[in-house]
């Protein structure tokens, strides 16, 4: 590596010479970018691995020769859908390893800290596929999940496919290249929040609005069933014991009956009580003791029986005293005993659980109250919430107006040094009807082709081949606003040549000049402005093999005269691209 010196056309984060003033440390802490693909059995590829350099690298090859899987196996080990059609014939796993320079202080390296990944100034992303048990995602070794890696991904390596500029048709993609160009994303994130938490109380609001007849008469209903269980008055336990004197007040006189044969057979009956038995017992054994001494062992239980019978006698006796038949009382706990149960049957529960009802309903009541009091919150804070989105929507709405003069001016300008000389590229923003997530305006790329005709939707006026040069020169003036350290174009050239073409690869090599470009490309225009040249083959034998070869001076001269000419190589056309290559390296094209 070396530093920038006049005869180096080449950027100085990918020079490779012997005579560096910097140390590899000291230089490689200042780039970020692919440096090495191992790829595995994938498709017909058997092995293979390729080393990266900085700058511009083009591929090229026949149509066929798996140039785009290259780009599909970089796609998958970058979190893309994994299929097991993608293993090789007769093999049952396949996989794909990548690995990146990193700087110590980009995005890349504090993801990587954040979850914990860190391995030095390197990263490593590791997919293999299986035909049995799908596939698994590694990052710096580790296993990790493939939202993860898509994560990851997505600061690593952004890819422009040959048929992205159909998308381009599309509004969505349209607001979102607009944003990416004037660096609103995080504002509009933002934004998407504010929306959904106004849509949220919106919703809310409108649900108590609708609901507000109902919940007048459910409100009406339970202050109804409120007022019955509060006139009511039932106390916790009260109609278990309302049950207790029901009983005893409706069989007193069967009490008192019952009470007086117990107290006739305890202590009433003068012969046959059990107090004179007891008593009787007791004093012919005091006067056998005398002949033998161990009755006095019975004395004592007969003496204790005696006591508990007189005090069992006495408790009896005073409860029977208590005792009278009070016909009004019982009247008076039958009804209240009969209303209990009537109100108990109709909510069809039990009378002692009466009381937890009339909670229920209490809290039930209190909640539709709160319902009605949140129509006025709710409200407040359904305007702060509109306020707060239409505040940040209007400041994105005068920045989305900025960036879209901007962009208007740059992209006309490539476009007119891509083959459209009159060509006019104009972004419009204008009002939405329906303020969404993404804000208050509708995008719109307009553009005029031809002189003296007027803008119209990109959609509807232009050609495919016309369509394919827009987007290019859309995706290398919104990439110069991109962090992330590698692009690659996919055959995104595909419909145009001559001195367009010359142009593309110029605009290429340009936007090189601020991260790493691969190119998948047919154009010997755009192949001859590459800093590097890797020829794509495929070798058939009883397999196919795909073999990727970096070219030398000499061999770069025979594949860009093959993509000028053809099958026919003359020596006019091997002059020609050698021309073109010392063009481009003398950067006077």
């Amino acid at each position: 590596m070396c530093v920038p010196c006049g005869a180096c056309r080449v950027k100085p984060f990918y020079i490779r010479h012997t005579h560096s003033t910097l140390s590899t440390l000291e230089f490689a802490v200042k780039i970020e970018m692919l440096e090495n693909l191992y790829i595995h059995n994938l498709a017909v590829i058997d092995r293979l691995e390729i080393d990266w350099h900085g700058g511009l690298t083009v591929l090229t090859g026949e149509t066929g020769a798996g140039k785009s899987i290259l780009v599909d196996a970089l796609a998958l080990v970058l979190g893309g859908r994994a299929d097991s059609n993608l293993i090789r014939e007769g093999e049952d796993r396949a996989e794909v390893i990548a690995s990146f320079l990193v700087r110590a202080d980009s995005p890349v390296q504090d993801w990587l800290q954040q979850q914990e990944l860190v391995d030095e100034q390197n990263c490593s992303l590791r997919r293999v596929i299986t035909r049995q048990r799908g596939s698994k995602a590694y990052i710096n070794g580790r296993p990790v999940p493939l939202q993860s890696m898509k994560g990851l991904g997505a600061l690593l390596v952004d890819i422009h496919g040959q048929h992205e500029h159909h998308s381009l048709l599309k509004t969505a993609v349209q607001r979102q290249l607009l944003d990416h160009f004037g660096d609103l994303n995080p504002e509009v994130a933002l934004l998407g929040n504010y929306y959904q938490r106004w849509y949220n109380l919106q919703q809310r609001l409108q649900t108590l609005q609708d609901g507000r007849v109902q919940r007048q008469s459910q409100f009406e209903f339970l202050n109804f069933q409120i007022t019955e269980l509060e006139e009511l008055d039932l106390q916790v336990g009260e109609h278990t014991e309302l049950g207790l004197q029901q009983k005893r007040l409706a069989h007193t006189q069967e009490l008192l009956q019952g009470l007086r044969s117990v107290l006739d057979f305890l202590f009433d009956d003068d012969n046959h009580s059990a107090h004179q038995k007891i008593s009787n017992s007791l004093e012919q054994l005091w006067k056998l003791q005398a002949y033998e001494p161990r009755l006095t062992t019975a004395l004592e239980p007969l003496s204790e029986a005696l006591i508990l019978n007189d005090d069992a006698t006495l408790s009896l006796r005073l409860l029977a005293d208590r005792l009278e038949a009070d016909p009004q009382q019982l009247q008076t706990v039958e009804d209240r005993l009969g209303a209990i149960h009537a109100l108990a049957r109709k909510h069809r529960i039990t009378g002692d659980d009466l009381p937890a009802l009339l909670e229920q309903f209490l809290l039930q009541r209190q909640q539709l109250q709160a319902d009605v009091m949140d129509l006025d919150s709710l409200t407040e804070q359904m305007d702060e919430a509109r306020a707060q989105y239409q505040t940040l929507a209007a400041t994105i709405s005068l920045r989305r107006g900025r960036a879209a003069q901007t962009l208007s001016a740059q992209v006309t300008s490539l476009m007119q040094q891509l083959g459209m000389a009159a060509g006019q590229f104009h972004v419009d923003v204008s009002e939405s009807t329906t303020p969404s997530r993404h804000g208050q305006d509708q995008i719109e790329f307009m553009v005029s082709t031809n002189p003296g005709q007027s803008l119209k939707s990109l959609k509807s006026t232009v050609s495919g081949g016309e369509l394919s040069r827009i987007s290019l020169a859309i995706q290398v003036t919104c990439t110069h606003k991109t962090t992330v350290p590698t692009i690659i174009f996919d055959e995104v050239d595909v419909g145009i040549g001559g001195g367009v073409a010359e142009t593309v690869g110029r605009l290429l090599h340009r936007l090189a000049s601020g991260c790493q470009v691969l190119c998948v490309t047919h154009l010997g225009q755009v192949a001859a402005q590459g800093d590097q040249q890797l020829a794509v083959a495929k070798k058939t034998g009883q397999t196919s093999m795909v073999a990727v070869t970096p070219l030398s001076d000499e061999q770069r001269t025979e594949e860009v005269a093959r993509m000028l000419g053809g099958q026919q190589i003359t020596s006019k056309t091997r002059a020609h691209a050698r021309e073109m290559l010392a063009l481009a390296a003398s950067g006077s094209q």
